[in-house]
């Protein structure tokens, strides 16, 4: 019991700080110097809470890959402009969240969390030992991370 409390609280530390480095800029160098110019602008309507994250319809998802191409068609559509630049995962009682994080031309932020718990119920699911094999790693990122 102890042990899930900790993992608990450490998933959220690393979840919290990595969020925070994705979407800081520190400046080094001359203090003296006006940085404002170097402070990242975050668009706060797109920053989504990991308590709350999005759910989208994953009925027809039948691979790992195809699931990533939902998340992504998701980004392009609501998020136009922005790439993705990164991928962090995360597990919480049976709860599988990944958060993306992006950024656009103009150097806006975004961080967007995505519940994927039921379309790793249904690949799991899957009689494709490949799907299967894929799972299985995929889990083992957001027990890891």
């Amino acid at each position: 019991m102890e042990y899930n409390n900790m993992k608990k609280l450490f998933i959220t530390v690393v979840m919290t700080m990595c969020g925070g480095f994705i979407l800081s800029a520190p400046s080094f160098g001359n203090e003296n110097e006006d940085t404002s110019s170097d402070v990242i602008q975050i668009d706060e309507s797109y920053y989504s809470n990991r308590d709350n994250p999005i759910v989208l319809d994953f009925k027809k998802v039948k691979s790992t890959d195809q699931l990533d191409n939902i998340l992504e068609e998701y980004i392009r559509k609501n998020f136009e402009g922005y790439t993705i630049k990164g991928r962090m995962f995360s597990s919480d009682e049976g709860q599988f969240i990944i958060a993306l994080a992006l950024k656009n031309d103009d150097g806006k932020r975004a961080l967007v969390y995505f519940d994927v718990t039921e379309a790793y119920k249904k690949l799991d699911k899957s009689g494709d030992k490949a799907t299967k094999k894929k799972m299985k790693l995929r889990k083992s990122k957001h027990l890891n991370e």
